[in-house]
């Protein structure tokens, strides 16, 4: 089982995600706000935080780094429109308008160490 953690304001994108969370039996927490995450409790399994890019992705992987310096246990993937990248800065990336399941397995790479780099990038 894998904590899911996501932080995004967009409702779709976390009902598709909680469907598949839901299917796999993996426990899904939405965040408010990043600085929530040291209030979640979490299972010692392993957990992935989503973080729905806003702005820049640059820029937001530059908060992931900040948040994975403190939470190095934490597999991070940022969501984004359009992806034309499948990382930025390291950080594994996916696209907004993708099915739950597809980020779900981008999150699950993610949690068991397989770099974002790996292959090519599938056409979207």
């Amino acid at each position: 089982m894998v904590d899911v953690l996501v932080q995004t304001d967009d409702a779709d994108l976390a009902r598709r995600l909680e469907d598949a969370c839901r299917e796999r039996g993996h426990q899904l927490t939405r965040l408010p706000s990043l600085r929530q995450l040291a209030r979640v409790s979490r299972t010692r399994g392993p957990a992935a935080l989503l973080i729905d890019v806003q702005g820049s992705p640059s820029d937001a992987a530059l908060v992931a780094a900040t948040v994975a310096a403190v939470h190095g246990d934490l597999s991070i993937v940022l969501a984004v429109e359009e992806r034309d990248a499948r990382s930025v800065l390291g950080f594994r990336t996916v696209d907004k308008q993708w099915p739950g399941e597809r980020v779900l397995d981008e999150l699950e790479l993610a949690c068991i160490g397989i770099p974002a780099s790996v292959g090519p990038s599938p056409s979207d």
